[in-house]
């Protein structure tokens, strides 16, 4: 007759003998003896041991299976306590108020082999991007640190949340990388994030795949990898009534499906969407994707040349976020705004309004915004035929978007200076740019990027 086994497949119970051998300083070396070299640490992990063997562990953590029951049960009340606690933090910084999330948090303390230490920890990194207190590329760079930390508690520790946590850190370790410029590190955390996704796990308005498809669409496009992003927006766009209104997520697929239709000239199409997605945002309160919507409504209207329904959108971003607590939809309206008053003719607007987008695209750190803010700063004095003061503009420009691999929107700025030397005749400079052009399509194999610089 085969051998009874015991395996502790309860995640509490296995971290209740943990914490009592801890408790008592015994290390898994100091009980091993008793029993096959590693049986501890197999137990500890929820593997089958012999009941005899088990048996053994207990003694040697002097406990008995009674005792351990009774301890496991009290532990469970105490993480369920803790679980729901950790919600109404995560509420807390949801709803902004993060010094307060961040002092209940911190009364929370939890060893990395508890049950509940990734979502713990992903807390911890969410507060940290979201201090605005500490210098952005700081911040984002110490919350990597902490997502790394709770994706490794799993692996380190036999952890399986029965939720995706560890997707939502991936996830979160993705935006890090965007917001310090970094695309193709954020794409692989995503790949990463939708690989670790658990269908059959439970799943929380912001806690699934439509989180990490949303992000990884936007990243790609930034990129100008625009099928890969397009793909991603026609395949998730029919199921969007899946998606809880709640979601940014969902908001994120209107905004670029809005763009997508601007692009292919469908501008009914494009209005109906948009007016669709604001009203969502103005619903749940969403105050940035509600301005990044008024925006896209903005541009729509300047393509079809309707500029004053153009300038009122513009301006109301502008009014609407009066504090400035969105700079990234400034730069956009001030961007935006420059074209509309350079396709006026009244270049000391345009002037004024894209001076602004420079200003506030430098003081962020925002290689992708600046670069087009100052492409289209060259074209307010390209559109006066003032060709030798543009191309410091484009030059600026070039150089920053090569040296951050933003390709397309680096084409932009070629493509203007190429102009800009014609007109001037500087033949080796024209060639040299020719060149540069060349290669550079070969690599991406596209014309031109899909972006307004300028309305006729």
């Amino acid at each position: 007759m085969a051998d009874k086994k015991t395996r502790l497949d309860s995640e509490i119970a296995r971290y209740v003998v943990k914490k009592n051998r801890m408790t008592k300083g015994l290390s898994l070396t100091d009980i091993d003896h008793r029993f096959p070299s590693s049986t501890a640490s197999l137990i500890e992990k929820g593997e089958a041991v012999k009941d005899e063997t088990f048996k053994l562990y207990l003694e040697a953590l002097g406990i008995t299976k009674k005792e351990l029951k009774k301890e496991v049960g009290e532990v469970e009340e105490i993480t369920t306590e803790l679980r729901f606690k950790l919600k109404q933090v995560e509420r807390m910084i949801d709803n902004g108020y993060i010094e307060i999330a961040k002092a209940e948090l911190e009364k929370y303390q939890v060893e990395d082999f508890h049950p509940l230490a990734p979502h713990k920890y992903h807390l911890d990194g969410v507060i940290i991007q979201k201090d605005k207190s500490v210098e952005t590329r700081k911040r984002y760079k110490r919350a990597e640190k902490v997502f790394f930390h709770a994706i490794q508690t799993c692996t380190q520790h036999n952890l399986n949340p029965d939720d995706n946590i560890i997707p939502t850190c991936y996830n979160r370790l993705a935006a890090s990388r965007y917001f310090l410029n970094d695309l193709e590190t954020a794409i692989d955390f995503i790949n990463q994030g939708l690989e670790a996704y658990d269908e059959t796990k439970d799943c929380s308005q912001l806690n699934n795949k439509y989180n990490l498809l949303a992000n990884k669409m936007m990243y790609l496009w930034e990129l100008s990898q625009y099928p890969q992003a397009t793909s991603i927006l026609y395949e998730v766009w029919p199921q969007r009534s899946k998606i809880d209104k709640n979601n940014n997520a969902l908001l994120d697929f209107y905004k670029f499906r809005s763009i997508a239709l601007r692009n292919q000239k469908n501008v009914q199409a494009a209005l109906e969407c948009c007016s669709e997605g604001i009203i969502i945002a103005t619903n749940i309160r969403s105050d940035n994707r509600y301005l990044d919507l008024m925006i896209i409504l903005g541009s729509i209207h300047l393509v079809e040349g309707d500029f004053t329904k153009a300038l009122d959108r513009f301006m109301l971003v502008l009014n609407a976020d009066g504090k400035r607590e969105y700079p990234r939809r400034h730069i956009d309206a001030y961007t935006y705004l420059g074209i509309l008053f350079n396709a006026k003719k009244d270049w000391l607007l345009a002037t004024e309004y894209l001076e602004k987008a420079i200003i506030t695209a430098q003081e962020i750190q925002d290689p992708f915004r600046l670069g087009k803010a100052l492409i289209t700063r060259g074209n307010v004095l390209l559109f006066q035929e003032q060709y030798t003061e543009a191309l410091p503009y484009y030059r600026e420009a070039e150089s920053i978007l090569e040296s951050k691999n933003y390709k397309n929107r680096q084409l932009s700025a070629l493509l203007k200076m190429i102009y800009c030397f014609d007109k001037m005749g500087t033949t080796d400079e024209f060639v040299q740019c020719l060149i540069k052009k060349y290669k550079l399509e070969d690599e991406l194999s596209i014309k031109s990027e899909v972006e307004i610089y300028e309305v006729f």
